[in-house]
Parts: C-alpha cells; structure tokens; sequence
C-alpha cells in the first residue's frame, strides 16, 4: 500500500498563489519606485519641467545612478528625449525604492506563513478512531482509497468538503474524490474511498474486527436510546417488550459490498445535487444521541445527510449476522421473516426494539442463547412516504422499482398506529452491514 499527500490544496493551488506572489511583488515595486527600463541613461518628459518624476535607471544600469521620467504627459504637451545626469536626483526615488522592498518582503512572508500553517495541516492528521470526527470543512482525515483505474490502495490525508485530486503512484492515473461533497466531475477517476477509522490495508481483504470498549458502550447507549416499550403483531404473543444488554460488537470491513454501497451512494449524490430530496430525521441521528460515545461514533461515520444516510437496525441471529457481512443481503429472501407490508424488500428500523422482533438466538455454539442485530448504513435517496393504514402497496413498489421516482419507503407506523417507522429498499447495494451486535435480552 502506497500512500500520497497529492492533493488539489497541494498542488495547483500553491502554483497560483506562487505566480499571484509575483505578480504582487512586481507591482509593488513598480508603484512605489515607479521603475520602468526605458533606455540607457535616456528619458522621455514633458517639456513642462515641474512634471518629471524620478525613475530607477541610469547610464551604467540600475545601481547607484538615476534619471528623470515622467511616466505620462498631459494631453497636448510635447515630449523630448535627453541624456540627463545622475546628479540631478533629488533622492526620492530611493526611498520609495526602500518602501517598496520592505512591502515586498512583507507579503513574501505572509505567504510563506499561509503555506507553513497548511503544510502543517495535511501533515499532522492521523487515523480516526472513536472521537470527534473531521466533520467542518478544511479538517483533516486520513484515509484509505483504492485507484478508480488500476484498484491499487492508496493513503490519503484529506480535508473534508474540499476537493482531493492525486495520481496514482502506480499508474498515474488522476483520481479525485472528496469528504463531504457529491462525486468528482467527468475526466476524473473516482476511487473508492473507505472510513477513515478503518484499519484495512488490502483492497481485497475482508476483515471481521472486534471494536472497542468505547464502541462496545456507543453501541450500548444507541440500543437504550432508540428502545421503546411498545409491542406489535410481529412479536408474538408473548407481548413482552425486554431490555437488550450489549455482549459483543464487530466491524465489518468488507472492500467488495463497500465498492457496490459506495458507487450506489456516489449516484444519489448526483440526484441530490440536481434535485434535492426531502429530508427526515431519525432516532439514531447524532443529534438525537445523549451521551458522548454514542454522539462520537454517529458522527466519526460521516453520513451523508443530503441523501438521507442513516445507522439502522436490522433483527436477526447471530450466525445469520455473521452470513450477510460476508454475502451482502440475499433479495431473494427479503421480507421473508417479517412480512411484506410495504412490499418484498429489505427492512429496517430506527429502533432497537422493532428489530428486536426479527432477532432470534442460536441454538448452539459460542453465541448460544445470544441474538444479534446488524447495525448497517442505508442510503435510502428519495424516500415515498406513506403513513397509511392500509398502504398501497403496488404503487408504493412500483414507485421505486418501475418508475425509479423513488428509491425507497418509509412507512410511518408510529404515526398512524403509534408503533415504529419501517424503511425499505429494494437493492441490497443501497445497504451495507458494518456492525454486528451480539446482546442479551435482559428483564427491565
């Protein structure tokens, strides 16, 4: 793995502010000296005497002797060309001369300053872990990309909602891609960007990690936060809502089903760029957080709210957990075990508890008695919102899968029926499964 600090903020960004500094210095000069060659110790002026001006030329160059002249004339005054003597200098020009450099100098170290505080920018960030994230504009991630053209991984510091362009150092290939930001315009390649607080280090790779203890208490703190005491159909008759306790939590880093999330979220993106969508609000939103971990590890994933990306929960055991992070969803088995209310898609939740209902334990093995809940990213895009009784259900599929005005439902439950909020999609690349939550159902 290679790694390049090429990006746009290091590259032609200094070659212009090199060329403004130029540029500024030379003008400086030229209005506080008034220096302009005009020949060896000759000099144009008008023949109205009280209008020459002292100029930085003489007959040996421009050392120690001066010449007079007179920059413009007036209109209808006539001009004279004539040797004149150094000695005639009244020192004025010397002095500006002085002013000038000094002027110069100044804005020579000004510049040198903005380029030293940025250097030192790209240069100090490191690897995110869980903590505040590089969320406002021109802060700093480090993160790991693969080479839109040859698929070679790359480290990249980047700064978030600015433009990063590099080259590969393998094909040289001009990549571009950007924190925050929709996808790179036409001409660019657009490599695959993954988490800055992933530790992958090979394109083809799938690691399945333990995370942290801070994590382990996010992770926690998210369950409590978004469980509500509320029974539905889909429980059973058992019509007991329990508490869950966090057992086990791991990452899925999985480069194949980022690719297919990554370029289906890079499309919406686009959409949005064009077109807005409406926005909605989740339980599991940063905002929505009260305690630190949780707020840190919502914020640390970058979710791109322009497109509605959200954590949600999806129900499920243990070892099946562990079958999706290494496949991906199975769409052929959507809606299987919950019903097709909205439809034979994939289904998720902003609660714990509502897909708690769909969780089931193991019979057997190491989480025997254990049941699991994936946490996945889901870019729901343009969302049909229905908060029917009874939904239409065909037209509410047909409005993604036929007419493509949408890209998946919410179906708003909790108002209509005072239960939860169910989200659909019907493309499993619309969706990837980053955390397995490995909980106890424990009595309240």
């Amino acid at each position: 793995m290679k790694r390049s600090h090429a990006c746009s903020r290091t590259g032609c960004v200094w070659a212009l502010l090199a060329a403004a500094m130029v540029n500024i210095v030379s003008v400086i000069a030229q209005v506080c000296c008034d220096v302009t060659p005009h020949g060896e110790g000759e000099v144009s002026f008008c023949e109205d005497v009280s209008d020459s001006y002292s100029c930085c030329r003489g007959p040996e160059g421009c050392q120690d002797q001066f010449c007079k002249w007179v920059p413009s004339c007036d209109e209808g005054d006539t001009t004279t060309t004539t040797l004149v003597d150094s000695s005639t200098d009244d020192g004025s020009s010397s002095l500006g001369i002085i002013i000038g450099a000094v002027v110069g100098v100044l804005v020579l170290c000004g510049i040198c300053a903005i380029f030293y505080l940025c250097y030192r920018r790209g240069s100090s960030s490191s690897s995110l872990h869980v903590g505040p994230p590089a969320t406002t504009i021109g802060s700093v991630a480090t993160v790991n990309v693969v080479c839109g053209s040859c698929r070679q991984m790359i480290t990249i510091d980047a700064a978030a909602g600015i433009a990063c362009r590099f080259k590969c150092t393998s094909c040289g290939a001009a990549n571009q891609f950007s924190l925050g930001l929709p996808p790179p315009t036409s001409g660019w390649a657009a490599p695959i960007v993954y988490p800055s607080y992933w530790s992958i280090r090979s394109a083809s790779k799938h690691e399945f990690l333990t995370e942290t203890e801070e994590v382990k208490k996010a992770m926690q703190s998210l369950l409590d936060q978004t469980w509500k005491d509320q029974w539905t159909r889909d429980r059973g008759k058992s019509g007991k809502v329990q508490r869950f306790e966090v057992v086990h939590v791991q990452r899925n880093e999985n480069p194949k089903i980022w690719e297919d999330y990554q370029r289906v979220r890079d499309n919406l993106r686009e959409i949005a760029a064009r077109s807005p969508f409406v926005l909605y609000d989740v339980k599991t939103g940063s905002a929505n957080q009260t305690t630190r971990e949780a707020r840190n590890f919502i914020d640390r994933a970058q979710l791109c709210k322009d497109i509605n990306e959200y954590y949600l929960f999806h129900g499920t055991k243990p070892s099946a957990a562990k079958a999706i992070c290494d496949n991906d969803f199975l769409e052929m088995k959507a809606g299987s075990n919950a019903g097709t209310l909205y439809g034979p898609g994939l289904y998720f939740a902003e609660s714990s508890s509502k897909s708690d209902e769909y969780a089931a334990d193991d019979k057997d093995g190491i989480f025997s008695g254990l049941y699991g809940m994936l946490v996945c990213r889901v870019a729901c895009g343009n969302m049909n919102y229905t908060d029917e009784v009874a939904p239409p259900v065909q037209s509410l599929v047909n409005s993604v899968l036929k007419s493509k005005t949408h890209h998946s439902i919410l179906g708003d439950r909790e108002k209509c029926r005072g239960t939860y909020r169910e989200f659909i999609v019907f493309d499993s690349a619309q969706t990837y499964p980053e955390y397995v939550v490995i909980y106890k159902r424990v009595d309240k």
